[in-house]
């Protein structure tokens, strides 16, 4: 996963260019897929960090899966989807290392 320092580089960086060389629109295809996992990373979590906490609770919300699609636009299911992600990165270190590190994606966390 890149951390936030990096994905602000990365995206400062990237001009959307039609007509590249094949080999640099992969290279751009494999960015934005990295970025990506990295956003979902970021979401699963915070999410989980605000569910553990009762973080909901001071914004009058009943749950952190009532509070996500009010405050990000998100549907219920998906959050309860990230932040079970999120709690399970945090219980296998060793994958959410490989994670970090980028060898593996989003969907072989999930």
């Amino acid at each position: 996963m890149y951390s936030i320092k990096e994905a602000r580089q990365t995206l400062a960086n990237v001009d959307l260019v039609e007509g590249l060389p094949l080999a640099e629109v992969r290279t751009r295809l494999d960015i934005g897929l990295r970025l990506g996992d990295t956003g979902k990373g970021i979401l699963a979590f915070y999410l989980a960090d605000l569910a553990d906490r009762r973080g909901n609770q001071s914004s009058g919300h009943r749950s952190t899966i009532q509070l996500a699609p009010q405050r990000l636009g998100m549907d219920r299911r998906r959050a309860g989807e990230l932040i079970a992600a999120g709690r399970t990165l945090r219980e296998l270190p060793r994958i959410h290392g490989a994670f970090c590190a980028g060898d593996i994606g989003w969907p072989m966390v999930v």
